[in-house]
């Protein structure tokens, strides 16, 4: 389920380098309400002529099964990622890296796992370790 969760923002990124709101890995592991939210999410960044390059990293477990048919995913999501002008191809601003703590309800569609919903979880997660002064960032 994880694997899921994570081809998501695997989705979510390829939809958005360039935009495209076509894009149909994006119904491949969305369901409504987030596949509406996201599409327009999309369709903003197209207007604003900005895309998103980059990939993200995760540290996701499944926290709750309550049926066979719905769960909940929890991840301090890392990113890697920067915005970028579609214009120029340069780059406007990099991404905060966090970690973020991250909730997605999962549901079952056509026996297949996808997001109905994410959204900011209510868990802390741990911060990166700093390197020791001296060594190599």
């Amino acid at each position: 389920m994880t694997s899921a969760y994570e081809g998501y923002w695997s989705a979510y990124v390829t939809a958005l380098n360039p935009p495209r709101r076509d894009a149909k890995a994006l119904g491949a592991v969305l369901v409504a309400p987030e596949l509406d939210r996201v599409r327009s999410l999309v369709d903003a960044r197209a207007r604003s002529r900005q895309g998103v390059r980059g990939r993200y990293a995760h540290q996701a477990s499944v926290v709750d099964l309550a049926s066979g048919k719905e769960a909940t995913v929890e991840d301090c999501l890392t990113l890697k990622t920067v915005v970028y002008d579609t214009r120029t191809g340069k780059t406007v601003r990099k991404d905060r890296p966090g970690p973020f703590a991250v909730t997605a309800r999962m549901v079952k569609d056509g026996g297949v796992w996808k997001v109905a919903e994410i959204g900011a979880g209510k868990f802390t997660c741990p911060r990166p370790k700093q390197p020791a002064q001296g060594e190599p960032r």
